[in-house]
This record gives structure tokens, sequence and C-alpha cells, in this order.
């Protein structure tokens, strides 16, 4: 398989319904997460995405040191590989406890 390019203006959009069922069935796994997702505040995204030679985020699944679901979010560049050595972001607000009120994706 050859390796994707990587020029940070890849589409990745799906629809509404798509992103509900994906979703809906990370929580449905016979061993759910504790977290169903989290909010990333703007300025800590851009200071990931501002870095140099920065195009884009990868996101890992991860736990943290009690156990819990986390996302840790690192930039990446035009050749697929993560900046570890720069900004990385995990600390988020979760979900749940902080959710959103009326969101389909949330459950």
């Amino acid at each position: 398989m050859e390796a994707p390019k990587y020029d940070g203006h890849e589409d990745h959009a799906i629809t509404l319904d798509a992103a509900t069922s994906f979703t809906r069935n990370f929580r449905a796994q016979p061993k759910a997460p504790t977290v169903n997702g989290g909010y990333f505040s703007k300025d800590g995204i851009n200071k990931i995405l501002e870095q140099d030679g920065c195009i884009g985020i990868r996101m890992y699944y991860g736990l943290n040191n009690d156990g819990e679901s986390c996302l840790v979010l690192v930039g990446v560049d035009t050749t697929g590989e993560d900046l570890y050595n720069g900004s990385l972001a995990e600390i988020f607000f979760p979900c749940p406890p902080y959710c959103p009120q009326t969101s389909p994706l949330k459950g």
C-alpha cells in the first residue's frame, strides 16, 4: 500500500447520520469507554497547528492515570510524521460530564 500524500487540505467530511452512527457504535462496544468525547479549545488546537511544518492533527486514544479514556492530539507534518517534540494536547473537558445539551452525537 502506497503511503498517502499529506498537504493539509484533505477532506475529512462525513454526514451527520454517519457521525451519529459511528459514535453510537463506539459507545455500544462490550467494554464501553467512560468518556464519549471531549472539548478542546480553539487556542489549544491552534497551538498545535501553528508549529513549523504542521499541516494537520492526529488523534490517539488513550487511558489517563485515573484509568479514564482520553484523546491525545499531536501535530502532523507533510510526510505524515507526528510532531511529538512540539505541542501536544490531552487535558480536555470530557463528556460526560461536560456534554452539549442537544447534540445527537453525545448519545
